[in-house]
Formats: C-alpha cells, sequence, structure tokens
C-alpha cells in the first residue's frame, strides 16, 4: 500500500467532514428543526385564538348555574337521607353507631367491643365497615336483630359467630361484621 499524498489526506479529511455534516443535518439538525417549526405554528394560532378574545364571557351565568346544581344537590341528598341511604357526612356514620349500640342495650346485650374495619366498596353500595362483638343471651340477639331490620338506614350482618359462653348462665357471645 502506497503513501497518501498531503493533498489527498485533505481530500479524505474534507470527505469525512462533508459526509459527518451532511448525516448531522439530515438525522439530528432536521427533525429538530421540523418540531420547531410545528411547536411555533401551534404557538402562533393560539396566540391568534387569544388576541380574538375581547374580554372574558360573564360569570353569573355560569355562578346561577353552579348555585342551581347545588340546591339540586342538596335536595337529592335530602331526599337520599329520608330514604335511609348515607351521604357519607362522619356524622351519620356516628349517628348510626350510636343507634346501634343504644339498640343492643335496650335488648340486654353487652357491647364488647365496636371496631372501624374500613370501607368495604361494593358493586351497589359503599359499605362503612366495623367489627361488633357483643354478648348476652340468644332471645336478645334476635330481637337485636329483629330491631336492626327495623331501621331505615340499610344494614348487614356478615360472618355472624356464636360462640357459647364458658359460664354455665346461658349467655353467648357475638362476633360479626357489622356493614351500614
Amino acid at each position: 500500500m502506497r503513501k497518501l499524498t498531503k493533498l489527498e489526506k485533505f481530500g479524505l479529511i474534507a470527505a469525512i467532514l462533508v459526509s459527518g455534516s451532511y448525516f448531522y443535518l439530515n438525522k439530528v439538525y432536521d427533525p429538530q428543526a421540523k418540531a420547531l417549526k410545528k411547536t411555533v405554528a401551534k404557538l402562533n394560532s393560539t396566540i391568534g385564538q387569544y388576541n380574538k378574545l375581547d374580554e372574558p364571557p360573564p360569570l353569573s351565568p355560569v355562578k346561577k348555574a353552579i348555585e342551581k346544581k347545588k340546591q339540586q344537590c342538596d335536595a337529592l341528598r335530602q331526599q337520599l337521607h329520608e330514604a335511609g341511604g348515607r351521604s357519607g357526612n362522619a356524622q351519620e356514620t356516628i349517628t348510626l353507631l350510636d343507634t346501634v349500640n343504644r339498640k343492643a342495650r335496650e335488648q340486654g346485650l353487652l357491647v364488647l367491643q365496636l371496631v372501624p374495619l374500613g370501607p368495604v366498596d361494593e358493586e351497589l353500595y359503599d359499605w362503612e365497615s366495623f367489627e361488633l362483638q357483643i354478648t348476652g343471651f340468644f332471645p336478645h340477639l334476635l330481637q337485636f336483630i329483629d330491631s336492626l331490620k327495623a331501621m331505615p338506614q340499610p344494614i348487614e350482618l356478615r360472618e355472624l359467630s356464636i360462640i357459647k359462653s364458658e359460664r354455665l348462665d346461658g349467655t353467648i357471645t357475638v362476633k360479626a361484621q357489622l356493614l351500614f
């Protein structure tokens, strides 16, 4: 192999520089330039739309619509509450827990434990879940369950387990998952 002359070396370097520049321009610079042109066109379009706006539309119709929707929402919440449903208010949960506790005492049952387990989301209803543990006599338990059935709010007892007391007085301990 022969040695390259100075002119051939400069020609080879120039060819490499030209081909490298060509590759850079086609593969790196042109796509970025196209993206920049699209961005500038979109920006100009947005500025044009902004400039066409003279002043913002009046807020009074929007405020009236919002007020009307709030009234409708309040009316629907009231209807839901009257039908026995819950609106998600924490005070409703506290009131229901107090009612369950009171009904258990009225039937001669002792509430040993009423612990929140968290929400249970089902297809038709979102339940608040509690672990209920009560003790008393079996007929009183049946009366307690009947009093829960008579409540206007939807209430469920799941995973009911009845354990006979070790004492010989006939008492039982009931564990259940209380949902409302």
